[in-house]
């Protein structure tokens, strides 16, 4: 089955070992996604297959952040997942 994903309407969510982080829709982000990639494509030449980390949707969990120790993360898994494209998993290494 083909799908038409709309830039305006994608659903990432992320979890950090497991638990929900943030959920939201891209129709959320301060910057939008039609914006973002021809302002990044000025100064890099963006190829299939490239990702572009751009922040989060307002609906970011910042309490479960407050006052966190950053160290405390190492070892952690952060899983990025969107709707119809797939999972991003990395590994949090403190250095």
């Amino acid at each position: 089955e083909i799908y038409t994903l709309s830039l305006h309407d994608a659903l990432p969510i992320s979890y950090l070992d497991g638990k929900k982080m943030q959920e939201g829709s891209t129709n959320e982000m301060l910057f939008q996604v039609d914006y973002m990639i021809p302002y990044l494509s000025q100064d890099h030449t963006l190829k299939p297959g490239d990702l572009c980390s751009c922040g989060t949707v307002i609906s970011f969990n910042e309490k479960a952040f407050d006052n966190a120790d950053l160290r405390s993360y190492d070892g952690k898994v952060l899983e990025s997942y969107i709707e119809h494209i797939g999972t991003m998993k990395n590994h949090i290494k403190a250095i």
